[in-house]
């Protein structure tokens, strides 16, 4: 095999037998789900230019179409803002998929004809666009021109100044079947332990694949060694992506799809944590804990990095973050590379043994997050608080869910200066996020700039701000952001409240009828 793996395709349906036949042998059982995707192909792109063809690749999800206009190259945001009817835009593939996405959006509203990405060795298996410039979870629609990459060498006849460029793609959309695989280990029905993964995206290269199998074996055999927990592994499709709704936010339909399932039949009710494993997405090892942490030092293997400003967006836990479940992202994994073993099984060991306790766990969290609450608003400060303490309604471990999906949501700054284009990305509110780019506000040497404040529900803020009053702005966010959710909060404890009573009452009359 070789390339990577695709959801819905038949190289995807080898990867998930491979995976079934190494850990089928170590658990009590497996299934399959099947799940819609959409599978993008192309067969053609063809960059024009005087009279010669360069061939070219194109991004996700472009589709059907061909754009012509003068080129007009560009290093900064700014010049893509400026009107570009009549274009194509050159511009050097970014480095961050944000940049990536929010270009073409701003490309397309200014009316480019096409965008040209020069470079790109490195893409990422995630690189797609869509007309959106922000990633948010809403029904999205495919660019609508051609976005291509093509290599640098061939790229440097395209900028010379006023020439005319033709871009053709040929490439479209079709309905599939993605497969993620469910294996389990039986125990403590009420204790349930996900170790959750994704095979798309995936090197085909049957080696790897088995090497990675044989780490997700190992992994969920050091869970299962602790007090008898039932421990599922979830291998998911559609996580880079394959989303048939083409949401703006690209990642993580299969979880999203699936766990969608298992909180309608209360099955998510049960699980007390995930442990989500990515491979590769960087040159090394790291861990991003839960957004109110679990882990301490001592627990953190060597080899292996702790990534204390590291969010979990673009990760499968976000999935499971936002239904409350505690989750810790192990990332970068390379089955290929040695790594510390024995070390990642004590990790665990020490995540499972934790979750079994959710009073242990709810008080860990809460010390967690007062040592990252800096000058976060006393509003913040004050609903942690109540969160914490309604652990005498919603019991610890109710509290340690409506802990874990407050301070799981994503507040996301976008800063468009001189310098170039900045993400900020923290489960913190938005004052956090921007202590994040405290250092290109310092350096920053003009006066304004544009900032774009969101998080997956929308866009809160786009504007052009002057830099000195940013904090103050993002501090006036993060207040009108958090009256929302004392109200949430509020309707949280109101129908715990009525369940509890309902639930009184059921058990008032079946001791009654017992009597009888």
């Amino acid at each position: 095999m070789a390339g990577y793996v695709e959801p819905g395709s038949t190289m995807e349906r080898r990867v998930v037998e491979k995976l079934k036949g190494i850990i089928e042998e170590h658990v009590d059982w497996t299934t399959l789900h099947t799940i819609p995707v959409v599978k993008w192909e192309w067969s053609k792109c063809m960059v024009r230019v005087n009279g010669e063809e360069y061939e070219c690749n194109p991004l996700p999800y472009a589709s059907k179409s061909i754009g012509e206009g003068l080129a007009l190259q560009a290093s900064t945001l700014r010049v893509v803002a400026g009107g570009l009817n009549g274009r194509v835009l050159l511009y050097k593939y970014p480095e961050s998929i944000l940049e990536l996405r929010f270009m073409v959006g701003e490309a397309l509203k200014a009316g480019a004809e096409a965008v040209v990405l020069i470079g790109g060795k490195g893409r990422r298996m995630s690189d797609a666009v869509l007309s959106s410039s922000i990633p948010v979870m809403n029904p999205d629609t495919p660019p609508g021109i051609p976005v291509v990459v093509l290599e640098a060498d061939a790229a440097r006849n395209l900028q010379r100044e006023e020439a005319r460029i033709t871009v053709e793609v040929d490439a479209g959309l079709s309905e599939a079947t993605g497969r993620t695989l469910v294996a389990g280990v039986n125990g403590d029905e009420g204790n349930v332990i996900h170790v959750s993964t994704h095979h798309d995206g995936l090197p085909g290269d049957a080696g790897f694949i088995e090497r990675y199998s044989e780490m997700l074996r190992d992994i969920v055999a050091s869970a299962a060694t602790v007090g008898g927990s039932s421990v599922i592994l979830i291998s998911f499709t559609a996580k880079e992506h394959g989303d048939p709704w083409l949401n703006s936010y690209t990642w993580s339909w299969g979880s999203r799809h699936l766990l969608g399932i298992l909180s309608s039949k209360s099955e998510l009710e049960k699980v007390v944590l995930d442990i989500n494993v990515e491979a590769g997405g960087g040159d090394n090892a790291s861990i991003v804990d839960n957004p109110a942490p679990i882990l301490s030092y001592n627990s953190i293997p060597t080899g292996i990095h702790l990534n204390e400003a590291g969010a979990h967006f673009a990760l499968d836990s976000l999935t499971y973050l936002g239904h409350g479940v505690p989750a810790v992202a192990l990332t970068g994994l390379k089955p290929d590379v040695i790594i510390n073993h024995e070390g990642l099984k004590r990790l665990t060991q020490h995540l499972v043994e934790a979750a079994r306790d959710p009073e242990a766990m709810l008080r860990s969290m809460w010390r967690g997050l007062i040592g990252k609450l800096g000058d976060t608003p006393l509003e913040h400060r004050d609903l942690l608080a109540r969160i914490h303490e309604s652990s005498r309604l919603l019991g610890p471990r109710g509290a340690v869910r409506a802990l874990t999906r407050y301070v799981s949501t994503l507040s996301s700054i976008y800063l468009v200066t001189g310098t170039g284009f900045h993400a900020c990305i923290s489960h913190m509110g938005y004052s956090a996020a921007l202590r994040g780019c405290r250092g290109i506000l310092e350096e920053a040497s003009e006066m304004y700039g544009r900032v774009v404040a969101w998080g997956l529900s929308g866009i809160v803020l786009d504007a052009r701000v002057k830099l000195k009053i940013l904090e103050d702005v993002a501090r006036r966010i993060d207040s009108a952001t958090l009256i929302k959710s004392n109200e949430l909060f509020n309707k949280t404890l109101e129908l715990e409240a009525c369940r509890q009573s309902l639930k009184g009452v059921v058990d008032e009359r079946q001791e009654e009828h017992r009597d009888r």
